[in-house]
């Protein structure tokens, strides 16, 4: 994994030395301190992905029965994806001043407020707007997640620690969908709202305790601009993260999987809340495995593999109409998706030095974030007009796309990708 492609130059006495092209160590001493944050971070993210997976997987459901259409509903996921794309940028910025853990904290407490007000919406524009603040919340967090998590341990050890947070995910969401099919005859989708903001705001209060500060007090303020990350190879980089986020978008971070479930396969809500936990349990029991896979071979690999093995799980899972082979398409589509999560959050954060780790992967995040969001729409309104499936189908081009960028990417660098080769300051274009 390249460690630096956004390195900035430093000064010495001499005026601008390049880069070193080391990964960025650990203090001395702080390695004990700051591993704790791993294990806080995954139990508090299981708690976190837990209460948002007791009424995610029907999501689309919910905004159905609050009366918006199969248009509506994608045009508000692509809302909500440009709306959190803007704030991931500030939540970088705010993360490399103020610091990892009050931006860690503080936007979880809106993100509990504002889904646990959802419970008291009545139409679906009431629900669509607090969903953007919940959003929000999430969005500042996204960069100072994936930086608080590399920072807490060595470069080469960053693929194991993602591997654990996956684990903690994973936990969260067999789980969630769990209580959620047994709580939602009980309490409705409006008491699973409210337990998922109580769940939020403990975590809130569990990672203000317990986390560490990994930015260090005299960090040094070097200069970024959003422009850099069009140099180039950063330019590559960009598309190979555009390629991930479309592919989940078209998956299992988007509207078209509980969609396909109900109107294709006929499943009902607490039917598609066991099938969301049953392969979450497969990708816990794989995501050790990517995380030493990737640390001994490299995340860009890894990462092609999840490319592939994820448009064609998706594909094959939306032709299943038996009960058997929904279950295992399922679970081979989520164990792949594991293995594209663990490799991107690696891949992600081994781009930036810490310097700017927070404002550039904000940056990447909003980027990102804004060339996926007409994407939604456009198939939501595609799967209306030709047939459910087509978002599946879809997949296929993101997929390879992203397949050949990484190529291009290994290519031209020669790298073999994962300890903390430095891409050269003029090539990545960022300077003080």
């Amino acid at each position: 994994m390249p460690e630096a492609d956004l390195q900035p130059r430093k000064q010495d006495g001499a005026g601008l030395a390049p880069a070193s092209g080391v990964p960025d160590p650990l203090p001395p001493g702080a390695s004990s301190a700051l591993a704790r944050n791993i294990p806080v971070m995954a139990i508090t993210t299981a708690m976190n992905v837990g209460s948002m997976m007791l009424w995610m997987p029907v999501l689309s459901l919910i905004l159905r029965d609050l009366g918006a259409s199969d248009l509506v509903i994608s045009t508000a996921s692509a809302c909500w994806l440009v709306f959190s794309a803007m704030f991931q940028y500030w939540g970088g910025r705010l993360t490399d001043r103020l610091g990892r853990v009050p931006v860690m904290v503080w936007p979880g407490l809106l993100s509990a407020v504002s889904i646990a007000a959802c419970a008291a919406a009545t139409r679906w524009q009431v629900f669509v707007v607090l969903y953007a603040l919940y959003n929000t919340g999430h969005a500042l967090q996204g960069p100072v997640f994936a930086s608080i998590v590399g920072e807490s341990v060595p470069a080469a050890r960053r693929g194991q620690a993602f591997a654990v947070i996956e684990f903690g995910i994973g936990i969260g969401v067999i789980i969630g969908p769990l209580l959620g099919a047994v709580l939602m005859p009980l309490v409705g989708v409006r008491g699973l709202l409210i337990l998922s903001g109580i769940i939020l705001a403990a975590a809130a209060g569990l990672r203000q305790m317990y986390l560490r500060e990994t930015r260090a007090r005299n960090a040094v303020q070097a200069h970024f601009a959003i422009g850099h990350l069009f140099a180039p190879r950063l330019a590559r980089v960009l598309l190979i993260l555009i390629c991930f986020n479309v592919l989940l978008a078209l998956t299992v971070w988007g509207p078209f999987l509980s969609l396909h479930a109900s109107d294709a396969m006929g499943l009902d809500k607490p039917a598609i809340n066991r099938l969301a936990a049953m392969g979450s349990a497969a990708g816990v029991l794989i995501s050790f495995v990517a995380g030493r896979a990737v640390g001994r071979w490299g995340a860009q690999p890894i990462l092609s593999g999840g490319f592939i093995g994820l448009a064609v799980t998706a594909l094959l899972w939306s032709l299943q109409r038996t009960s058997p082979a929904i279950i295992v398409t399922y679970i081979l589509m989520n164990m792949a998706f594991q293995v594209t999560m663990i490799s991107s959050d690696t891949f992600r954060v081994h781009q930036v030095d810490e310097e700017i780790r927070g404002r550039a992967l904000g940056a990447m995040g909003m980027i990102t974030s804004l060339m996926t969001a007409p994407v939604v729409p456009i198939i939501g309104w595609l799967r209306t007009t030709v047939g459910s499936g087509v978002p599946f189908y879809a997949t296929l081009i993101p997929a390879a796309i992203g397949v050949w960028a990484l190529a291009k990417l290994a290519q031209q660098h020669g790298q073999t990708h994962g300890h903390g080769h430095a891409v050269p300051v003029a090539e990545s274009g960022v300077a003080t």
